[in-house]
């Protein structure tokens, strides 16, 4: 079928002022809970057409074609066909080859010639794409990521293949072909969304991650401490113990602790009268794996198909934040000011001068007074 598709530990945290909160962060080792035993004989073995979920077809108009159909197809892993692995095409133009037996590869076996070749940022987006769409991340977090509502399975699988291929061949979405247009606008969201700024790529890995993170900084005492990060190739990551605080996001929202975002700045909210105390943080992960794996045809060449969805697996990872209470602040004794007195000052004695006399009037002369009268 021609164009058939469908498819830590940084030691280094939080240094205070002396009039903030210190905190360090601490880390355990991350345990792995998987089986990676290989397959029986035989398998993985891509089902019938029959088993494959299909989408809408998306207006094409290369190579003569007038559209391409999406699918999601169904890989068996052995006889009983449990745990079927769902994946997605990253070759527009190449054959699919149903119930034909397929080998689990790396990126670099990639037997292609598109840009998923030999271009690490396509293969990193790529496998973004298959960990954090249908049905790897379920249809209501997929929702939730990207804001559309109304999505389905149909929507998904469609838009998810899409993307795939806008980074692997170029391909740009110009609409569904036999469908109404609430349900194109749907698809073609949800594609935007999945080829946009938020795809920053994952590295490849043969199952989930996770990883705890901080970086330095300086806060003042009572405001949230962090950053901290739960790094992952998963959408999610639970919290399995208690907090005694809350954990919140940049605006102050406490998150659900079974459902953490990861690559996003969180804060403990450590009160400023909090005195000096420690959080551990266990966090797990679970996943398919190989999500993001390439399974490859053993026989002659055909569709290169991704992992998109497989067993799960979970994986753990602790740390330990650490802090000191805030220092108390010491007030100064004051100093007294003086009382004024209500006394009056007795007057200094000042030194007097000799007077002088004033002349007298001068009397006229006469004669002497005689005898009697």
């Amino acid at each position: 079928m021609k164009a058939a598709s469908s498819r830590t530990r940084t030691r280094k945290f939080l240094a205070f002022a002396a009039t903030s909160l210190a905190a360090v962060l601490a880390f355990g080792t991350p345990t792995a809970h998987a089986d990676d035993s290989a397959y029986p004989q035989g398998y993985p073995k891509l089902g019938a057409r029959t088993e494959s979920v299909p989408g809408y077809n998306l207006k094409y108009s290369g190579a003569g074609y007038r559209n391409v159909p999406t699918m999601l197809f169904s890989v068996h892993t052995s006889s009983s066909k449990e745990g079927n692995i769902k994946a997605y095409c990253i070759e527009l133009e190449v054959n699919i080859q149903f119930e034909s037996d397929l080998k689990v590869g790396g990126w670099k076996e990639f037997p292609g010639t598109n840009k998923f070749k030999d271009n690490p940022d396509v293969q990193a987006k790529v496998a973004w794409i298959a960990q954090r769409s249908y049905p790897q991340t379920n249809l209501a977090e997929v929702t939730k990521a990207s804001g559309i509502q109304g999505l389905t399975e149909k929507d998904a699988i469609t838009a998810t293949q899409a993307a795939i291929w806008h980074f692997t061949n170029d391909f740009e979405y110009q609409g569904l072909d036999g469908t109404d247009q609430a349900t194109a606008d749907r698809v073609g969201a949800l594609y935007k969304y999945l080829t946009g700024e938020k795809n920053v790529g994952l590295k490849e890995t043969a199952k989930p991650t996770v990883e705890i993170k901080g970086e330095n900084g300086t806060f003042k005492a009572g405001d949230p401490v962090g950053p901290i990060r739960f790094e992952s190739n998963q959408a999610t990551v639970k919290l399995t113990n208690e907090l005694k605080y809350d954990l919140v996001d940049k605006d102050g929202k406490a998150v659900d602790k079974n459902a953490v975002p990861t690559g996003t700045d969180l804060f403990l909210k450590v009160p400023a009268d909090a005195p000096a105390g420690e959080q551990e943080f266990k966090v797990s992960a679970t996943g398919s794996v190989y999500a993001g794996k390439l399974l490859i045809s053993k026989g002659n060449r055909s569709q290169t198909i991704i992992i998109g969805s497989n067993k799960e697996v979970t994986v753990e990872a602790s740390a330990v934040l650490k802090w000191n209470a805030v220092p108390k602040a010491t007030t100064p004794a004051p100093t007294p000011t003086p009382t004024p007195s209500n006394s009056t000052p007795a007057p200094k004695p000042s030194k007097s001068e000799p007077s002088t006399p004033k002349p007298g009037t001068p009397k006229k002369p006469g004669l002497p007074r005689t005898g009697t009268i």
